[in-house]
């Protein structure tokens, strides 16, 4: 994201909105010797494999947008991820959205890998934000900027999309059958808004992202500070949600559980990060901030069927499981000590909990059963899998 943009002195708003109704070259990258890469049906009458294992569902054949099946397609920059109801995986990839079918069969259903943009269209004529300083891997690690597309794949055959080009943004939509992209809600500078920033849909069609309110649109000042929660049954239609001011806070995640129960994964002053739920007209504390826990470099966060929540934790090169009740484990990967915290380390794939290097976007495939999460792996963007 542009660095302006973070430099903002900023109110972050969480709306609620009502949506729903309304190749490339091949540079190499693959696996080191002796790595157990298998690749694993994702998508419409996937099996989930016997024994659990974290296995290698597609990516890694080079830096670039190259369709193909597992090993042979290629990710530019994996920003978020997304599963539809009937399994199939989307990913926000740069500036394109593709799709990971069964089989891990990669193809791009919209948008351009080098040509940034906000023109509606078809397939490759639409064109959408992307990593602006064009070095996404680097930005894994940075807390104080979101991915510049975040979606959200739902059961009306749309993958929604908040797209934060040029900071002053978009929800866009995707037609999964036709590859048709649309505007559903965009930010103007009457609005006096940046964003939006991530995004979550739940079944009732009701879509969660953050925004930043300014006290000037476009007038650059200093640091996120006050977090102001709004609902909005339309995109004019805005009203305070309960919650109080939380000074000091940064956004980083949104989740709707089964219920539609809102939850925000926040990073906190005094370090890590803070999950909490909006439960009844009331915000409670789900996992409270630790030097032990989940750090502030959180890339996703996902839930499954049973409310637990899946935290992808870039620094520490873990996937964390956090139970309804707040109790956290590691569910994938190796919990590293704290001076090793950050720094690469190999993708095991294999029995798991194996071992993670950049863990960032994450999904829960509920028909399939199993966790898919985007990785770097030998250098190059991949999706991996683990059944949940």
């Amino acid at each position: 994201m542009n660095k302006s943009l973070v430099s903002l002195k900023l109110c972050a708003v969480f709306v609620v909105a009502a949506l729903v109704g309304c190749g490339g070259e091949d540079v190499g990258g693959s696996p080191a010797p002796g790595t157990d890469v298998g690749v694993v049906p994702v998508g419409p009458s996937a099996s989930a494999p016997s024994v659990s294992q974290l296995v290698l569902v597609a990516g890694g054949a080079g830096s670039t947008t190259k369709d193909g099946t597992g090993a042979e397609a290629a990710f530019r920059a994996i920003q978020s991820v997304s599963a539809g109801p009937d399994g199939m995986i989307y990913v926000a990839d740069a500036s394109t959205i593709r799709k990971v079918a069964n089989g891990g069969v990669v193809t791009t259903l919209a948008g351009h890998a080098t040509e940034y943009g906000t023109a509606n269209g078809i397939g490759s004529s639409a064109r959408f934000g992307g990593p602006l300083d064009g070095n996404f891997k680097s930005r894994l690690v940075d807390t104080a900027n979101p991915p510049a597309l975040t979606i959200a794949a739902t059961a009306d055959g749309m993958v929604y999309v908040s797209d934060l080009l040029g900071g002053a943004g978009a929800i866009r939509q995707v037609d999964v059958s036709s590859g048709m992209v649309s505007t559903r809600y965009a930010v103007s500078a009457a609005d006096k808004m940046s964003g939006p920033f991530e995004l979550a849909v739940n079944d009732r069609g009701q879509a969660a992202f953050f925004q930043a309110a300014i006290p000037e649109f476009g007038v650059c000042c200093a640091g996120f500070n006050d977090r102001f929660i709004r609902i909005a049954s339309s995109a004019s239609a805005v009203t305070a949600l309960p919650g109080a001011e939380t000074p000091s806070s940064l956004f980083r995640k949104l989740a709707f559980d089964s219920s539609g129960r809102v939850h925000v994964l926040e990073w906190a002053p005094e370090g890590g990060s803070r999950i909490s739920r909006l439960d009844g007209g009331a915000w409670q504390t789900v996992l409270a901030p630790s030097a032990d826990s989940i750090s502030a470099a959180v890339g996703g966060m996902a839930i499954d069927e049973n409310n637990n929540l899946y935290v992808a934790d870039s620094i520490k090169h873990v996937v964390w499981k956090v139970s309804p009740s707040g109790q956290a484990t590691v569910f994938l990967g190796n919990l590293v000590s704290t001076s090793a915290a950050g720094e690469e380390t190999a993708v095991q794939l294999g029995d798991i909990p194996g071992r993670l290097n950049r863990p960032y976007a994450i999904a829960v495939d509920k028909k399939n059963k199993r966790l898919v999460v985007g990785d770097i792996m030998n250098g190059e963007f991949v999706l991996l899998s683990a059944p949940l």
